[in-house]
């Protein structure tokens, strides 16, 4: 049995492993991570990091002294993505983006979106 720390923040402990040095010849290994003592999943999770850059045009107010609403979506479930990925539940961020799309869409092009933020966990 081999065992590493920081699964829920990156496999550092996976990704620091000196496969050589430990005698490790095999090319795919298997995480038994569970939540509860005495049991095995069997299912797939994963994550990826992503960065986006996308071209940004100001622009300036044209509906003379704007109005700004802002709109928080809370008090969702949320979950581990391996092991409540399965139960639908609400994610706070989509929720919000759909929102936003809704709103834009019924201002015919008179609104704007100046931001959009949310979400600390990686794994959710």
């Amino acid at each position: 049995a081999l065992f590493t720390v920081d699964e829920e923040t990156g496999l550092t402990g996976a990704f620091g492993l000196d496969a050589k040095a430990l005698g490790i010849t095999a090319k795919k290994m298997l995480n038994l991570d569970t939540e509860e003592w005495g049991s095995l999943y069997v299912g797939c999770a994963g994550g990826g990091d992503s960065i986006l850059t996308l071209p940004v045009e100001r622009e300036a107010c044209a509906m003379g002294a704007p109005r700004a609403l802002e709109v928080r979506v809370s008090g969702c479930l949320g979950g581990h993505s391996g092991l409540n990925i399965g139960e639908d539940r609400a994610n706070a961020l989509l929720l919000a983006a759909c929102c936003a799309e809704a709103a834009l869409r019924a201002a015919g092009g008179s609104a704007r979106l100046d931001g959009l933020s949310g979400g600390d966990k990686r794994n959710a």
